[in-house]
């Protein structure tokens, strides 16, 4: 290995390349909610569990397991034994993905179980956990496929039916490990196919409740409209009335023929909301007028 990559590694008890710069700034690695469960089993200590791998590298936790369980994890030595352990700690890992995957769909679940939230559903809330659905869905099916591949690299077989089992696995092989893992991992899919229909049958009903409130939108907006559309029908007239009487003095406010204006302009009301009705009676299903479907309008109300 080159000088300077020896560098990189970390001191530890259980590292070979020591930092020869005292100045090297190591970057920190701080693994997930601890980092993946110890597959060690340790029935014999009661609550007083010994500390596990360090978790920082996976050389570093190869040579842990070996240096302190290396005559303990599997009945055969050589070789074999630091193939077993490497499988061990990416079955380890995968549980844990396995657990941080399960933890966000309960999540999922547990607001759609809500019916506080779905009281005030908005679509930007819908969209968004449909997305966030679609990327779980797609995250699964990699991770099956990836544990598919890994079974197949390690001749491990697919069972028609899984049965999980409490007791601990053995530890001279994986396959119970593996089958597992791609049972919890199918199962988590299917649960993101159930949540995704749940989602898609909500963003339905919230877009038909979204619907409902515009039509009712539309529907004040079109009654205040036809409310000034009256107003204008009313006044209209009556300021046509005012601008032509009061060319002359004779007809103005106070005189003898004031009451010619009141007769002219009732009238002329009446009319204009005459000639509306028929118009609105001229209008078919199609919104298009016609005389004809004006006739036949007239003869329904004989």
């Amino acid at each position: 290995m080159d000088e300077q990559r020896r560098d990189l590694f970390v001191s530890s008890r259980y590292s070979k390349w020591p930092p020869k710069s005292p100045s090297l700034q190591i970057a920190p690695n701080i693994p997930f909610s601890g980092g993946y469960p110890d597959f060690i089993k340790h029935p014999d200590f009661g609550c007083n569990v010994p500390k596990g791998p360090p978790r920082t590298s996976a050389l570093e936790d190869m040579c842990f397991y070996l240096v302190e369980y290396g005559n303990h994890t599997v009945g055969n030595s050589g070789p074999h034994i630091a193939a077993v352990i490497m499988q061990k700690v990416v079955a380890s890992n995968y549980m844990q993905l396995v657990d941080f995957v399960r933890a966000n769909i309960t999540s999922l679940e547990y607001q759609l179980s809500r019916r506080d939230i779905l009281t005030g559903t908005q679509i930007s809330w819908i969209d968004e956990q449909w997305r966030d659905l679609q990327t779980w869905s797609r995250q699964c099916s990699e991770y099956v496929e990836d544990v598919e591949a890994i079974m197949i690299s390690l001749g491990i077989s697919f069972p028609a039916s899984f049965a999980p089992q409490h007791k601990a696995t053995n530890l001279a092989r994986c396959n119970e490990d593996f089958q597992y893992i791609h049972y919890r991992l199918k199962a988590l899919k299917a649960r993101v196919e159930v949540l995704n229909n749940s989602m898609t049958g909500l963003a339905s009903i919230s877009g038909s409740r979204q619907a409902l409130f515009e039509a009712k939108r539309s529907l004040k907006e079109a009654k205040n409209i036809k409310t000034l559309t009256l107003l204008g029908m009313v006044f209209a007239p009556l300021a046509f009335c005012t601008g032509l009487f009061s060319m002359n003095e004779q007809y103005l406010p106070g005189t003898g023929l004031f009451w010619i204006y009141f007769a002219v302009a009732i009238p002329l009301i009446l009319a204009v909301f005459t000639f509306a009705f028929l118009v609105r009676l001229g209008y078919n299903d199609e919104g298009d007028w016609n005389l004809q479907t004006l006739f036949q309008n007239l003869s329904t109300l004989k």
